[in-house]
């Protein structure tokens, strides 16, 4: 979910209906950084967009630089990323005139500690594409006698002159409470055992005498009993006295060592959270390997281009899939057919019938492409492709603003088929009137393959859009044996080929009475549709 989130900051470049076509979060959640640090870096990633080419390129090249450097201790130095806290609002402390604690100071140190041990173990600094740098200096400040240790405090010579201090008089404390309970005990037979409150029963007859004592303090009463404490003598108050000033003391001096390091640190906080970003960086960049070894992807080919270029746009994939729509198909014991099309310039048709899986390649198509330009490893056998500043999808969306389904699709198709776009359309005015809506879709067609600069794919049943574009894709061919009859869908769903074929013939494919029939559908009925078809 979070890179789903990141995905929305910039809704020129995909939409919330795209995302909701798409369907990209089940994939999107499967890039998993070890760290705070590398999850705060994916909120932060934006897609590459037309005019990034090069930036995209240089992206791929550092991730397979990591795949190959740390290929034998890829696991260990995740598991050192993951140690790493997100210490943003401690640094920003630092940097303005907020002041810090101890809490702070100590999770700095932990930070500088845990990225000296990354920059030792893993050499960090030479890695191209990241901008990593030592940071002892800022260390030393909280680990002057550089002991290395994983906790932080304060320390001066006065300090410990003073914490010495309190400890003698701590001390005497526990000397004077302890004669203090022996005398209870030995006047009253009272076990305290160095506790400073006791309690005895309301009845207790030696509750008048020790209520009479001027080193006991009455402090509560209930109803059944009485609550003491021992206060002590002039000695024990003059040595509590004592351990307040000094208790008090130490504050003075532990806030001056507070304001010192602070003001030391404050010319290392830039630094320091600009590290803290690469790390961040360097977290995600391994998740994005990972993900790309869990599912056996490929670094895309980007195609060079601008948006001043009169280069054709072209796109070639080969045996593209969604890796968690084919786990489901293979948990069910259905077969999963990967996507293979090359797109051009224009409009290209995909036709075929239901079941056959026209939408799926849709979505598919979309997400290969939004995985490649938020530079996240495609799991593809290859893909070239170009960047687009825009990838919108074109469907039968719910009711909305008092508008039918219809009219929501007619609203969203005025802003398709940008400069630089990718547009994906889904059975275009399918919901109205037929022989007004092939009309609409053959026209929406025809305008998007006139328009520049753009690739749009339309899946559709209609007929006459098939004279408009040279390139037409069919899917969902059946095969069956003529007569045989299938239980239920699934059955059916492994004899159908949903991989994309060229259509040389620029008829829709007609598969329906055929799905029908193997579907045990009346034969009558299916005879009295053929009339009427070859009527028609």
């Amino acid at each position: 979910m979070i890179l789903e989130r990141a995905l929305l900051h910039d809704i020129d470049f995909l939409d919330r209906a795209t995302v909701d076509f798409i369907q990209p979060s089940a994939l999107l959640s499967s890039v998993l950084p070890s760290g705070a640090l590398g999850q705060a870096a994916a909120l932060r990633l934006r897609p590459f967009v037309r005019g990034q080419e090069q930036a995209l390129e240089a992206h791929f090249v550092k991730l397979a630089f990591l795949e190959n450097a740390y290929e034998k201790t890829f696991g260990t130095l995740r598991e050192s990323l993951k140690q790493f806290r997100n210490i943003t609002t401690s640094l920003s402390k630092l940097r303005s005139a907020s002041p810090v604690n101890l809490a702070d100071l100590f999770e700095i140190k932990r930070f500088l500690l845990l990225y000296e041990r990354l920059r030792e173990d893993f050499g960090i600094e030479s890695l191209p594409g990241f901008r990593f740098i030592p940071l002892t200096s800022a260390l030393r400040v909280l680990d002057p006698e550089e002991k290395r240790q994983m906790f932080f405090s304060l320390e001066s010579d006065y300090l410990r002159d003073l914490r010495s201090e309190l400890e003698k008089a701590s001390k005497q404390e526990a000397i004077e409470l302890k004669q203090h309970c022996d005398l209870l005990q030995k006047q009253y037979e009272i076990p305290v055992r160095n506790q400073r409150e006791f309690v005895l029963s309301r009845t207790d007859i030696r509750n008048l005498a020790l209520q009479k004592c001027e080193w006991i303090s009455l402090i509560r009463e209930s109803t059944f009993s009485i609550h003491y404490q021992i206060i002590g003598g002039e000695r024990t108050r003059t040595l509590q006295m004592k351990k307040q000033e000094i208790h008090a003391e130490i504050e003075v001096e532990e806030q001056r060592l507070i304001e010192e390091i602070h003001l030391n640190l404050q010319k290392h906080a830039a630094e320091m959270m600009a590290q803290m970003t690469e790390v961040g960086a360097l977290d995600l960049a391994l998740a994005l390997v990972a993900f790309k070894k869990a599912y056996h992807c490929v670094y895309p080919t980007v195609l060079s281009g601008s948006n001043t270029s009169s280069a054709p746009l072209t796109l070639v994939l080969e045996n593209g899939r969604d890796p968690i729509l084919e786990a489901e198909r293979r948990q069910k014991g259905l077969p999963y057919d990967p996507l293979t099309i090359s797109l051009k310039e224009g409009a290209t048709l995909v036709v075929g019938a239901n079941m056959g899986g026209k939408t799926t390649a849709l979505r598919t198509l979309g997400l290969l492409v939004l995985l490649a330009h938020m530079g996240i490893p495609t799991p593809t056998d290859r893909f070239e492709l170009p960047l687009f500043s825009r990838i919108y999808a074109l469907y039968k969306t719910k009711e909305q603003d008092g508008l039918s389904g219809f009219g929501s699709e007619i609203v969203r198709a005025k802003s398709a088929f940008s400069p630089f776009s990718l547009s994906l359309i889904d059975e275009f005015a399918s919901s109205t009137n037929p022989s007004e809506g092939e009309a609409l879709a053959a026209a929406l067609v025809e305008h998007a393959h006139g328009v520049p600069n753009q690739i749009s794919l339309f899946v559709t049943h209609y007929s006459k859009p098939l004279s408009i574009t040279a390139e037409v894709y069919t899917t969902g061919i059946l095969r069956s044996i003529d007569g045989q009859n299938y239980e239920n869908l699934e059955a059916l769903y492994r004899l159908i080929d949903h991989r994309l074929h060229r259509l040389a013939v620029r008829e829709i494919p007609r598969g329906a009475f055929t799905v029908a029939k193997a579907l045990g559908f009346s034969d009558t009925i299916l005879e009295k549709a053929t009339d009427y078809l070859n009527k028609s």
